[in-house]
């Protein structure tokens, strides 16, 4: 946008022609012309003061100041303007004769003049800088305080700047406001992690080599995991795939109710122990899947079992404060814990059995073994029905109890395999 500012209005005469009205008020500028004019300037003579005069204007130097420091530049580069040819094209035209009321006059461009005035004071300017914060390995806080940002008032200065023209200021002191940060220290003081808010651990075989690497990689990528207030964990994003590309080995998995040689074997121990910690610190479960039939490491109803794109395991901090997942697996015990803001909940977990079911034994030929010889495959694991609550208590005192899950287990047959039989033998 263009605001034409006049400056002077001149009353001018050329070369045999003479001034009869009066001069203008109290503008140099003008007076100048009509004293030059009285002497019978030619038209070229003119035009060059007038000339020169409009880039005395352009060319005058205007001051921003804030507190001690100040920036300076000229008028046109701020993008003002002015019709001088249109003034000189007159006096030439008019030559000879008086020309009344004949006005010099600024253009200001306001979107040049906006940009020019944020270039020219970004020195002024100052981001805000949001709090942060860093989890040291201790399990404490480091908190970075946050910082307040300035920002010039450029619309401000613009008015300034236009306001000061007229009355030939050029001293513009500049307003400079205050920017407050999204995220204030005391937003991060709020969120401070004050101690251990629950531990647990299951065991596993370290000579089972391939599935420990498992286990231990899986474990790690875990470690040092913080949810913010409100987020949501996903054991399959934050492990990742497993597969021989990302370094994944060959350990027994569960496939159609029985154990069998699968890449990632071991993990689900990783997210049914991550899975019981998380109902320890009393957070809201999204998702969670139980296997087949139990396993090994724990009672029904206490497993998630994880398929990278298939099952997953998640939860919600639903806590006012961080939660820090600080992981190890070392000599054969798998150990989780959460740090958070500290409360006088206490939680347990209960699972009630309401059905077994006893498991059969299946044979199978092996031509690999010697005959009369037989190798149990696979032992027999009992099916469940169950129901898992969660119960909290302050003091002592229950004040919830929720049912977490109803799992129906299968049960695992008892695999045993056996040789070619000897003549005479007889077949069961």
């Amino acid at each position: 946008m263009k605001r034409s500012i006049v400056i002077f209005a001149l009353v001018i005469s050329a070369i045999s022609g003479c001034s009869t009205a009066e001069p203008p008020e109290q503008h140099q500028y003008s007076e100048q012309v009509n004293q030059q004019a009285s002497k019978q300037m030619s038209v070229a003579e003119l035009a060059a003061t007038i000339n020169d005069q409009a880039e005395q204007m352009l060319n005058k130097q205007y001051y921003f100041t804030y507190k001690q420091a100040t920036v300076k530049t000229r008028l046109r580069n701020l993008g003002a303007t002015t019709n001088v040819n249109k003034v000189v094209e007159e006096v030439r035209k008019h030559s000879g004769s008086t020309v009344d009321n004949l006005k010099l006059s600024l253009d200001l461009d306001e979107k040049t003049a906006v940009d020019k005035l944020k270039a020219l004071t970004e020195k002024f300017n100052a981001q805000a800088v949001d709090a942060s914060y860093k989890v040291k390995p201790d399990n404490t806080m480091e908190i970075t305080p946050h910082a307040v940002g300035k920002e010039v008032n450029v619309p401000k200065a613009l008015e300034d700047l236009k306001n000061s023209l007229p009355k030939n200021e050029t001293t513009i002191v500049l307003e400079v406001k205050e920017t407050t940060p999204q995220v204030k220290t005391e937003n991060i003081e709020g969120l401070k992690l004050e101690g251990k808010v629950a531990s647990f651990s299951t065991y596993y075989a370290v000579d089972n080599i391939p599935r420990t690497e498992n286990l231990k990689k899986a474990t790690a990528a875990l470690d040092m995991k913080v949810l913010k207030p409100g987020e949501v964990l996903s054991f399959n994003n934050t492990v990742g795939p497993r597969t021989e590309a990302t370094g994944y080995k060959e350990a027994l998995i569960i496939i159609e109710n029985e154990y069998v040689p699968g890449v990632g074997g071991g993990i689900c121990q990783v997210s049914s122990t991550l899975y019981n910690v998380a109902l320890l610190a009393d957070l809201e479960i999204v998702e969670r899947h139980r296997h087949e039939f139990t396993i090994p490491y724990l009672p029904p109803g206490r497993d998630a079992t994880v398929v990278y794109d298939q099952a997953d395991l998640r939860f919600k901090n639903n806590t006012s404060g961080l939660i820090l997942i600080r992981t190890q697996a070392k000599g054969g015990i798998l150990t989780m814990s959460m740090y958070g803001k500290k409360s006088n909940k206490q939680v347990e977990i209960k699972t009630e059995i309401e059905e077994t079911k006893p498991f059969e034994t299946e044979q199978r030929y092996d031509p690999t073994l010697p005959p009369g010889k037989t190798k149990t495959e696979q032992g027999g694991v009992k099916g469940y029905k169950s129901t898992t609550f969660r119960i909290v208590k302050v003091d002592n005192k229950e004040v919830k109890k929720e049912q977490i899950s109803k799992d129906v287990y299968k049960p695992a047959n008892k695999i045993i395999k056996f040789g070619k039989k000897s003549r005479g033998q007889a077949m069961e």
